[in-house]
């Protein structure tokens, strides 16, 4: 790890990675979950080089592993938050992915635009929902969706969707038709506790499960995937 411009750190991983992050606990504890942990691919069944669809982008972590380490030939990464989708920009750009990686500064909702909250700690920390965070910066943002998504890019397969953004997730699914749904092999999720989370996990589930995924909760991660797991 070294000391970068502008209150960044850059950690380099073991297979050759350079990733900024902020000089923070949690930009810390977030790429070490995803190229750690790996909670997002524990079910999942992925051919070589897929197609990935990253919905809350964060820093650019997941998308990294995505393309680098999962050799994905196309990440499509969405991250509403400015502060976040510039250092994913960098990050993009300091490890030559800009061929792989095509990076969205917006959000993907129900609606063209969003009113986010925006936490910012003492120590950097970004924490960002359409939820209420005491405290928080509000801003508009614009937004697309999951269909406008696939047609935007002429996308008839997607070998993984992965959404991790705060609680907005039961709305992205609420409308998004079955169409599109089926055009995705594995689709990841993190559920977060909003108001009547429990019910609308329930109906997520049990549609996801009505379109031929197998489907796994571990605590608060969703996997959802075509064929045997592995």
């Amino acid at each position: 790890m070294k000391q970068k411009g502008e209150g960044l750190l850059s950690i380099r991983t073991q297979d050759g990675l350079a990733i900024n992050i902020r000089n923070n606990i949690w930009d810390a504890k977030i790429v070490h979950e995803m190229f750690v942990q790996k909670p997002y691919l524990k079910h999942v069944i992925l051919p070589k080089n897929p197609v990935v669809i990253d919905i809350g982008g964060y820093i650019g972590d997941f998308a990294l592993y995505a393309a680098h380490t999962l050799k994905a030939r196309r990440v499509l990464v969405f991250e509403p938050t400015l502060e976040n989708y510039t250092i994913l920009k960098k990050n993009v750009a300091d490890n030559g992915l800009g061929d792989k990686i095509e990076a969205f500064n917006m959000a993907v909702s129900n609606s063209p635009e969003i009113l986010l909250n925006v936490e910012t700690s003492e120590h950097g920390e970004i924490h960002v929902s359409s939820f209420w965070y005491e405290g928080a910066v509000q801003r508009r943002v614009p937004a697309t969706t999951i269909p406008a998504i696939l047609a935007a890019n002429n996308l008839d397969c997607v070998d993984l969707l992965k959404v991790d953004c705060e609680g907005a997730e039961y709305d992205i699914f609420d409308i998004t038709p079955d169409d599109c749904l089926n055009k995705f092999s594995n689709i990841v999720f993190e559920c977060h506790k909003v108001d009547r989370w429990e019910p609308r996990l329930a109906e997520t589930l049990a549609r996801l499960t009505s379109l031929g995924f197998s489907v796994v909760r571990d605590r608060m991660i969703v996997s959802a995937w075509r064929g045997v797991s592995r």
